[in-house]
């Protein structure tokens, strides 16, 4: 059954509130804040004076504040480093020139996400197409009408969660795919690798028998399974491979390090651990146990000042490293994309400038052309015109030198 994670948040356990990296209606409007590369040219007639190039200062300016921010961190200790986090995000929230690079790591991040996540939805997809094969194929295999045990713990449930019946509620379950808090932690998948293990363990019974046993004692009796063993191999390689894949988005993307340090910074301070009278004492305890062992437990400890055991220094000293780095990478990113982002709008002003400029010269030079064209036209047009007019007038005096010879008489 595909699951979309459109709403699913980036950093989630079922013991922590879901954060959404959705700035909501009320979000600032990024088309103001981009350059458009087709915006219109400059009026022919617009002095240069008005032609203002990109303003660098404060785009310098946020980069300073941001180097400022990250040394100042760097020399905190962890109780301080983390009480400090809050004003870190509202920091870079309240930047108008972060915005829309914020979105753009929110929506590279979400894309990683959903990438993964339709992945793992055409994978599970193959399983289901496996699961009719083999109950085509092997009737005695499906066991999907098989209830499940009312003793949670016992024997009896540990082996209905083989059956097919465990199987076709795992397939249509809904799960979110979301990144882990910290990027050392693993990464959640979601039943692909139940749903597999079933499914084997279904083949292997078909094939070899019901039974442990050594490899090769038993002759393979269902050669006609073995394609749908093959598939499900195929299916545990993809996985895999899409796995690690959404790890490195995990370790590497700004996306979720801003994820993880909004999460934290929001988290400092318990929610009110208040009891629901509808809820189950199993329900109660097993939501008790999950936030012990949550990683925000060990920060809010420290964060109040309350003494912390050895084993909790150890999981707050690995957290805060972790956030360490999650900072530095944002700020790495923030700073990698601020100065491309500078240098691109830099290339277009010239650009602009560059066809704003020849076209004033392209003016320019047409207009001396046509004025030396008119010049010409009008000597040679007054010229033959004077020519004409003394041809026709015999009184006007002649142009030519007559040159006279006086001759001496002698007497």
């Amino acid at each position: 059954m595909p699951r979309s994670c459109a709403d699913s948040p980036l950093v989630v356990r079922p013991t922590s509130p879901p954060i959404v990296l959705a700035r909501g209606p009320e979000a600032h409007d990024q088309s103001s804040d981009r350059v458009d590369d087709h915006s219109p040219e400059p009026p022919s007639g617009l002095p240069l004076r008005h032609l203002q190039p990109l303003r660098s200062q404060p785009v310098t300016d946020v980069v300073d504040l941001l180097d400022r921010q990250r040394d100042h961190l760097r020399g905190l200790d962890r109780v301080d480093f983390l009480r400090r986090l809050p004003h870190l995000v509202e920091l870079l929230r309240s930047q108008p020139e972060l915005r829309a690079l914020l979105d753009e790591f929110e929506a590279e991040a979400r894309q990683a996400q959903e990438r993964f996540a339709e992945r793992e939805d055409g994978l599970i997809e193959r399983a289901v197409a496996v699961r009719r094969r083999l109950a085509e194929l092997a009737p005695a295999a499906d066991d999907s009408s098989a209830v499940e045990p009312e003793d949670w713990g016992g024997h009896a449930h540990s082996e209905w969660r083989f059956t097919l019946a465990h199987f076709d509620r795992l397939a249509v379950q809904n799960f979110a795919i979301v990144y882990p808090k910290i990027p050392r932690d693993g990464v959640e998948q979601g039943p692909l690798t139940e749903l597999v293990n079933i499914l084997r363990g279904k083949l292997h019974e078909q094939q070899y028998g019901e039974g442990p046993h050594l490899v090769g004692d038993r002759e393979n009796v269902r050669r006609d399974l073995d394609e749908l063993v093959f598939e499900l191999s195929n299916v545990l390689e993809e996985d895999g491979h899409a796995v690690q894949e959404f790890v490195q988005a995990s370790r590497t993307l700004p996306g979720a390090a801003l994820a993880r340090i909004e999460h934290f910074a929001s988290n400092l301070n318990p929610a009110p651990a208040l009891i629901d009278p509808s809820e189950s004492r199993v329900d109660r305890f097993h939501k008790l146990l999950l936030g012990a062992w949550s990683r925000e437990l060990p920060v809010q400890q420290a964060v109040a000042g309350q003494h912390l055991d050895d084993y909790t220094e150890r999981r707050l000293d690995a957290t805060v490293e972790d956030l360490r780095s999650q900072i530095e990478l944002l700020h790495t990113s923030l700073v990698e994309r601020l100065s491309t982002e500078e240098l691109r709008r830099a290339r277009q002003w010239w650009r602009k400038l560059g066809r704003w400029l020849s076209r004033k010269v392209g003016e320019a030079l047409v207009a001396i052309i046509v004025t030396a064209l008119i010049s010409l036209a009008a000597g040679f047009l007054g010229g033959y015109l004077f020519g004409q007019r003394s041809a026709d007038d015999p009184a006007q005096p002649s142009t030519t030198t007559t040159t006279t010879t006086a001759t001496t008489t002698t007497p």
